[in-house]
């Protein structure tokens, strides 16, 4: 089963076990999931991952590239991702991972706006 990088983001959102609100921005995707049998949902915007159906399905590690900047800081600057480790808060660690993961750096110069962006409704 091969996953997107939407979905992704919504299980490091949910890494951390438990029933978590899965925002706004990501519902469609967590429908999906529900849909896939990867969600359980609970009512509202709640899921949790399903534990019977739901395999690692990264066999292989995946390789991310971070820019030095993020990883040892500039300048003086303690690095940003030191900065994540010290909140302790692995959802928002993998989420920023993910962001990363799923951008074309080189040709975005940084984070898409595609990533970033809502769709109006």
């Amino acid at each position: 089963m091969t996953l997107s990088a939407e979905d992704r983001i919504v299980l490091g959102l949910l890494a951390g076990g438990g029933i978590f609100k899965i925002p706004k921005a990501h519902r469609d995707t967590a429908k999906d999931l529900t849909h896939r049998g990867i969600l359980i949902p609970h009512g509202g915007d709640y899921y949790t991952k399903n534990s019977e159906s739901f395999t690692d399905f990264a066999a292989e590690p995946e390789h991310v590239w971070l820019p030095n900047a993020v990883v040892e800081g500039a300048a003086d600057e303690v690095p940003p991702l030191a900065l994540l480790r010290q909140m302790q808060d692995v959802r928002r660690l993998r989420l920023f991972v993910a962001l990363y993961d799923s951008s074309d750096l080189p040709n975005d110069g940084g984070v898409s706006r595609f990533s970033l962006r809502q769709p109006q409704i």
